[in-house]
Order: structure tokens, then sequence, then C-alpha cells
């Protein structure tokens, strides 16, 4: 397996004897380590396949080291569609974000973009197995199923997600790649069509996140929905990633945020609230930048500011 390959070199971060107040302080730290290794990790995996060349020509996971510690919130992987870095480009700031900050291995980009940051770690997938086992077969060493009720993920999937992430999965290892697995909650649609309780305790109570996440490198935890209620969406980022980790202690853990979550009205004050509450639990966010399509009939007009707003304020902390 892929972990089993680099386990001598990126250690998995196991629990200690020292006293609980000092794990907590260590936390972010090891948190830190994590994504460090995981983007170490998809380098010399790229080295590996492109010619065989040693794990020490990998270049430095974080990018720019002097520009690591002058923006703490690099440490943070950010993953952003291709539409969301064109939107960004367009917008007052977005370009000078993208030559700077996120033009790290941490910028994990999904899909095709004209202003794609050179350093940027391309992702491909879909929103169904077929599509996530196509994937596994180009270039990119990170591949994305999001599996969601909707009507690009196919029935059978949604109603056996668990039976999906795994077939995928074991087609993207075979492939020595890794899998980022982004079942949303709205699945519990399709496993329970004559529920109407809250989807998020119901989410949990099925144990999804724990069952989905043996077959995931990396999970990211579509929370956007609660954002404009951080008190919520902290409770469910911190329970699933919970979950994640008792399936999967290897398991990166990412949250979502978006600047207009089916229409709502939010604020970059707002995101940053909510990463503030949220970033111990996870090690990165992906960055949603909507606009009206068949994929979200209910948003509107996308709203880059909004996320150029963020990215100043956590970069420039």
């Amino acid at each position: 397996m892929f972990h089993d390959r680099f386990a001598t070199r990126f250690p998995p971060l196991g629990r200690n004897r020292r006293p609980e107040s000092a794990r907590r302080r260590a936390k972010p730290l090891r948190l830190c380590q994590r994504i460090t290794a995981l983007a170490a990790c998809v380098a010399a995996l790229a080295l590996l396949l492109a010619g065989g060349k040693s794990l020490a020509a990998a270049p430095h996971p974080m990018g720019n080291p002097t520009a690591a510690e002058a923006h703490p919130s690099v440490h943070l992987v950010w993953l952003l569609a291709g539409s969301a870095i064109d939107h960004m480009a367009a917008s007052k700031g977005g370009r000078m974000l993208l030559a700077g900050p996120l033009d790290t291995p941490t910028t994990w980009l999904y899909g095709r973009s004209r202003n794609k940051p050179p350093g940027a770690t391309p992702i491909c997938g879909g929103a169904n197995t077929a599509a996530a086992i196509r994937a596994a077969h180009k270039p990119a060493h990170l591949i994305l199923l999001d599996i969601e009720h909707w009507r690009f993920t196919p029935v059978a999937e949604q109603l056996h997600p668990v039976a999906a992430y795994r077939a995928a999965y074991r087609h993207v290892h075979d492939r020595r790649k890794l899998l980022i697995a982004t079942p949303a909650f709205d699945l519990i649609r399709a496993l329970r069509p004559h529920f109407h309780g809250r989807i998020y305790p119901e989410f949990l109570r099925l144990g999804l996140a724990q069952k989905i996440a043996r077959y995931a490198d990396i999970y990211e935890i579509q929370a956007q929905g609660a954002e404009n209620n951080t008190p919520l969406y902290r409770w469910i980022v911190r329970a699933v990633a919970r979950q994640v980790h008792v399936g999967n202690p290897h398991a990166v853990v990412l949250a979502g945020l978006s600047t207009g979550p089916s229409g709502q009205h939010v604020t970059a004050r707002k995101l940053y609230q909510d990463v503030r509450a949220t970033r111990r639990f996870v090690g990165g966010y992906w960055m949603n930048i909507p606009g009206k399509s068949a994929y979200c009939p209910r948003c509107g007009k996308p709203a880059p500011q909004i996320a150029i707003a963020l990215f100043r304020r956590l970069f420039h902390k």
C-alpha cells in the first residue's frame, strides 16, 4: 500500500505518553507535519514515476520556506476548483495571491484553469466511480471522488457509497495514487428517503464518515452549508473529523468553505471565524467559489472577492 512505501520516511503521528496539556499544545505542529508529509509524498511519487530519482531530490513540500514562515496559513492545504482560480485571477488582488502565498504544492487545483499557479498540485476526478477510475490513468497523483445526492452520481453509488469508495480506492492505489473522498451529507436523502430530521446527526449516527474513511487518503467534510453558524460548523467538522480518524488514523481531513453555499449570503469575516474555530481539527479547506450551474442550481453570481478577502486576512496575520 502507498502508506507502507513511505512509512519509514514519513511515519504516522501516533499517540504518546506526554501529559494531555502538552499533547494539546503539540497538536497543531503534528498536523502541519502531516500536511508536509503528504505534500512531500505527492512530490516524491511524481519523481519516482518520472524517472526513479531519489526522494532527496524532491522540492521543499511547502514551496519557499521563507514564504511559509511569513504566511502561517501556507501550512494549510487549500483546494480550489479551476473555475475558482479563474474567478480570483479576474478579480482585484487575486493574481497577487495566486502568484504569492497560493503558489505552493499545498494549493490543490481540481480541474483545469488558465491561471494555474505553477507550484500548485493538480487533482483529477469526478462525481462517480467510473470518472475517478478514468482519472487515475491521468498524470495527476491526487484523485477526487465526489459522491452526492444529485444526477451526476449514479443512484447505485448513492445507495452504496462505501462500496463505491472502496472500488475507487483499490483502483487508485493500484496506480500508486491517492484518493480524496468528498461524500456529501445529502446522501442521507438517498439512503433514507423518508427521513425528515437533521441530516448532519443522522450522517454521523450511520457512521458513514468512519466507513468511507477506510478507503480514503484525504477526506473532505462538506460542511459549507453550516458556515453561517460557526458553533454548528465547528461541531460538524470536529465530530466528522473524529469519526474519520477512527476509521483511518492516517487520513488528512479537509473542511468545505464557500462564498455562497446554495445561494446563501456569507462574509469573509464569517469564513475567517469558521477557520479560526476549526483549523485545529483539519489540515486544510476546500474554498468553493460557486456560480449558478447544473452543479449548483440555487447558487447566485460567483463572489471571488469574499475568498480573496479571507485569504488576505489569513496570509497577513
